[in-house]
């Protein structure tokens, strides 16, 4: 588990600390230690914590959420429901120094977790009507495949299943 940690001196919350678990399951394959490897570190005695850039750290939020949103043992859990996920992406993209858009989306492309940050980021704007996060779910929607909207993976299975209105 890395820690995230950004002093943003709010009303009653100094610091915004969020608790990581670099894990995508199935999907994601080396996406983790790309993010982890180009890190910056924080050191202090012998603890060393990997802290990633604005931009991976949106992107590692919205891997987390689609993982969680797109994996049936997941969503039998409920977990694919949290709304604090939803809300870290929309505080993190309008309260917590911008991510870079164009890189965000060179970044995500390049980790092969464009679809993922697609998902998240359409998922956000279906709650908050954010322009910001509009804005970058447009920017990403060329590199993305927007039929992740209604995919859903079950590993035990190894079955995939597609949500069909009809």
């Amino acid at each position: 588990t890395v820690h995230y940690i950004k002093e943003v001196n709010l009303p009653h919350l100094k610091y915004l600390v969020a608790d990581l678990s670099f894990s995508f399951g199935y999907k994601g394959g080396d996406s983790v230690k790309d993010i982890i490897n180009s890190s910056s570190s924080y050191v202090k005695g012998e603890l060393c914590i990997p802290i990633p850039c604005v931009n991976d750290f949106l992107i590692h939020l919205c891997a987390n959420l689609y993982k969680e949103a797109s994996e049936y043992p997941f969503i039998r859990l409920k977990r694919d429901m949290m709304l604090y996920k939803y809300c870290d992406i929309q505080f993190l993209l309008n309260r917590s120094g911008m991510p870079d858009a164009a890189g965000f989306v060179r970044r995500a492309e390049a980790l092969g977790l464009a679809d993922a940050c697609y998902y998240a980021l359409n998922s956000v704007y279906e709650l908050f009507s954010d322009k910001v996060c509009k804005a970058m779910k447009d920017m990403l929607a060329p590199y993305a495949d927007r039929s992740v909207m209604v995919k859903v993976f079950s590993p035990e299975e190894k079955k995939l299943y597609i949500y069909d209105e009809s």
